[in-house]
């Protein structure tokens, strides 16, 4: 009776499994028989301005954005494409809502076919001002059936400010030689402030550094083959600016045994003519 039963229940479970391979290969998944998805995706990037990108008042300001979307099938219908962009005035709907360039004093203009795999639009933000500052977004919808996600968005903040000029810290840039031992360790900094934000690199002997971009230039074992002059140019997209030189001299072990000698003697000869002069003094007394 129990064999009977095992067997039963062993049929049962072929026919269960068969029909359940049989569902899955007549497209209850959502993947083709090569492992290729079913579903086309679709996708948006913002082409520039890149993010933290800083402007100032009264700059035109464009932002472009470029779609494309990806079909598991060539030779297809294209379905439409559609393009649209949210400011800081929008509704918190807007990048998912089924939009259209906002007919505003912020222009919208789009190039490509809707219809293409890709497409792209550009908004533009007429003499900005620094109230416009915020969060942008452009979004995407397309009317193809087989697309997961027919909607999707991006963001970028857009920073607007008045121009600080550039200005250094004089403290680290003035006008000055640094004489050191080799072997010793020596930093040079260049603090540099101003709107928009500067970059900042080094010269040594009117040479560029190419190497050093961060504000400040560090040798941890200086040799004589650093000795020069130095200087950082600090700059942005509006102006530039050069501090002053610093020397760097360099003594090896034997300058300094030479110059600490010279010391020495120099200190027992004055020593010496000091204590010569006093036993004058004393004995014409």
């Amino acid at each position: 009776m129990i064999m009977k039963l095992s067997s039963v229940v062993g049929v049962v479970s072929l026919v269960l499994c068969y029909f359940l391979t049989s569902l899955v290969q007549a497209g209850f998944n959502n993947t083709s028989s090569d492992g290729a998805s079913n579903e086309g995706h679709l996708y948006i990037q913002i082409d520039s301005p890149s993010n933290g990108y800083e402007f100032t008042p009264g700059q035109d300001i464009t932002i472009t954005c470029n779609a494309t979307k990806t079909l598991p099938e060539k030779g297809k219908q294209m379905y439409e494409m559609k393009m649209w962009f949210c400011d800081i005035n929008s509704d918190n709907e807007c990048p998912n809502a089924d939009g259209y360039c906002p007919n505003t004093s912020k222009d919208c203009s789009q190039s490509g076919n809707r219809y293409d795999m890709s497409f792209a639009a550009s908004h533009t933000i007429r003499k900005a001002r620094e109230q416009d500052s915020g969060i942008y977004s452009c979004a995407v919808y397309s009317h193809e059936p087989i697309i997961a996600n027919r909607t999707v968005n991006k963001q970028i903040i857009i920073s607007i400010k008045q121009r600080v000029p550039l200005n250094f810290n004089k403290k680290y840039t003035k006008k000055r030689t640094i004489s050191t031992k080799q072997g010793n360790m020596v930093d040079l900094i260049c603090i540099c402030n101003g709107y928009p934000s500067p970059f900042v690199t080094w010269y040594r002997n009117e040479k560029l550094l190419s190497n050093e971009t961060n504000k400040w230039v560090s040798f941890r074992n200086i040799s004589k083959s650093d000795e020069g002059r130095y200087h950082c140019m600090c700059e942005n997209r509006l102006e530039s600016i050069t501090s002053e030189k610093t020397t760097i001299e360099v003594k090896d072990h034997s300058d300094v045994f030479v110059l600490e000698a010279a010391c020495i003697i120099a200190g027992f000869i004055f020593g010496m003519i000091c204590s010569f002069l006093c036993v004058s003094c004393t004995y014409k007394k």
